[in-house]
């Protein structure tokens, strides 16, 4: 596991008033070295082999705890599975119905709203479903 990656986690937690545990700390950082936006069941097998002692419910409540605290962001596609995605910066994505990947999307307009019809907005989700370009051909 990346130390940068543990040192950023670590930094995180605590500018969101968490308490950095080890375990808090190796679900961040492994979230940051994903290339891909994983769920709790396959961070948690990621995790398995650098932290064994990890339990699944500590992976799940740690996960929603920090997309409580913004520190990340949880994605919701036409899949059964919650995502989450550490990346802060405003963009969409695009899901793939037949393998399943989920893959940033650049924001063209990355004015958010906060009130809409006098409601407050308090997060935004773009998400496009369909076919990626490997399982179109």
């Amino acid at each position: 596991m990346n130390k940068a990656a543990q040192l950023e986690a670590s930094e995180l937690l605590k500018n969101a008033d968490v308490y950095p545990s080890y375990q808090r700390i190796m679900v961040l950082a492994s979230l940051f070295e994903s290339d891909e936006h994983p769920s709790a069941d396959a961070l948690f097998k990621q995790l398995g082999s650098n932290v064994p002692t990890i339990s699944r419910a500590t992976v799940y409540n740690t996960l929603n705890l920090l997309v409580d605290k913004g520190v990340i962001r949880s994605l919701h596609t036409a899949g059964a599975e919650t995502h989450f995605d550490s990346v802060s910066e405003t963009h969409g994505h695009f899901f793939c119905r037949k393998c399943k990947k989920i893959y940033d999307i650049p924001q063209q307009n990355t004015e958010v709203k906060h009130e809409l019809d006098g409601h407050l907005v308090e997060s935004q989700e773009l998400v496009f479903t369909g076919l990626c370009k490997e399982c179109r051909e």
